[in-house]
């Protein structure tokens, strides 16, 4: 479907559309309770016959409250939040994330979050929520699996997610399957690496 009639009104009429993201991030231990990292994203999108690319920075902070709580603040697209296609340009919305996280015992760990997207238009769906478990089965081993919401023009949509973090040494492989609620987009993969320096 075609456009953001979609929402309401069959257009009758498809398209492809296809959307690559890369990100390269940062992070450092400021103290034992507080940690402070950014990342550089990378996006080139794909709509029939238009395509565009564009950067974004995001910006974070994480506080250790108590021994199993934590609280995280999160700025995405800071700088350079433009998409530029053949034709003119799409400005990634300001979004504010806030998320909390209780490690209820040794194995298990639940958190939630929320988002508020700032933009140029008034809608319902500004505000964005989000909640999740995870699960470690063994020492290098932990499974994840979560609900939240994303935005949609001018609505919101739910998300079911699932996942896996494999902890070699120094090295961590992360992968995700995210099942979408939402009719017009297909179901996602998500893949990382990390590497603790010191």
């Amino acid at each position: 479907q075609t456009g953001a009639d979609n929402e309401h009104v069959s257009t009758g009429q498809t398209y492809s559309y296809k959307h690559n993201q890369a990100k390269v991030s940062l992070a450092y231990k400021l103290s034992n309770n507080v940690s402070i990292g950014s990342g550089i994203n990378y996006f080139v999108t794909e709509m029939d016959t238009v395509s565009g690319s564009g950067f974004g920075l995001d910006a974070g902070l994480k506080y250790q409250l108590t021994d199993r709580n934590l609280l995280a603040v999160s700025i995405q697209n800071v700088l350079s939040n433009t998409i530029t296609f053949q034709s003119g340009s799409e400005t990634l919305p300001l979004t504010f994330n806030l998320g909390i996280e209780n490690k209820i015992n040794d194995s298990l760990t639940a958190r939630a979050y929320t988002a508020r997207i700032t933009k140029s238009v008034d809608t319902d769906n500004d505000v964005l929520l989000g909640a999740g478990l995870s699960y470690q089965l063994v020492p290098q081993l932990r499974l994840h699996g979560s609900w939240f919401q994303r935005d949609s023009i001018i609505d919101k949509h739910s998300f079911f997610g699932l996942g896996t973090d494999l902890t070699l040494g120094s090295l961590s492989l992360q992968y995700s399957f995210r099942s979408v609620e939402y009719k017009a987009q297909s179901n996602q993969h998500f893949f990382s690496i990390g590497l603790k320096i010191n």
